[in-house]
């Protein structure tokens, strides 16, 4: 690492809440409302940029868990900050604090959990993992079976399985 990470670090990062922000299944008093998805990315690139800077060449972070409380509605163009506070360290596992805040109040918190790795490595373990998918050598046996209607996107008739049904009528 090219820096001394410790616990303390913060960093804020804001942007305006647009319509590709959104739930596109929730429009409250005719406008759209930042999405927890939207939330937890703007989490997650606050606690990458944190600690960016205190990297290798070479290195970077990827998010291995996230843990968020939306609490409040945050209309399109309303201003919205992450912090997020480095609160741990433990070798390359790095455990972020986050609140998340609109122009008039605390509208999420959570923490993030981040893993420093090596891009070389990771590539190459990707490249080698898509040689396997591609030329099918253990696909079949790594794959779980599947029963038909199980597949991500069809409902079983309990309500929206995906975003792209979440526009469904359900009767």
């Amino acid at each position: 690492m090219a820096g001394i990470l410790a616990p303390g670090l913060e960093h804020t990062l804001e942007t305006t809440v647009t319509d590709d922000m959104t739930a596109s299944h929730v429009r409250l008093a005719g406008t759209g409302v930042l999405s927890t998805h939207a939330m937890m990315r703007l989490i997650e690139l606050a606690a990458h940029a944190c600690v960016q800077p205190f990297l290798a060449p070479g290195q970077s972070t990827v998010g291995t868990r996230i843990e968020v409380a939306h609490l409040a509605a945050t209309p399109v163009g309303m201003r919205v900050r992450a912090v997020v506070r480095l609160g741990e360290v433990d070798r390359r596992r790095l455990r972020f604090q986050a609140e998340v805040f609109d122009e008039l109040e605390k509208v999420g918190e959570g923490s993030n959990d981040r893993f420093i790795v090596d891009l070389d490595r990771s590539e190459a373990r990707l490249r080698e993992k898509m040689a396997r998918w591609r030329g099918g050598e253990g696909a079949r046996k790594s794959s779980p079976r599947r029963r038909r209607g199980t597949e991500v996107g069809i409902s079983r008739g309990r309500g929206p399985s995906s975003a792209n049904d979440a526009n469904t009528r359900m009767e």
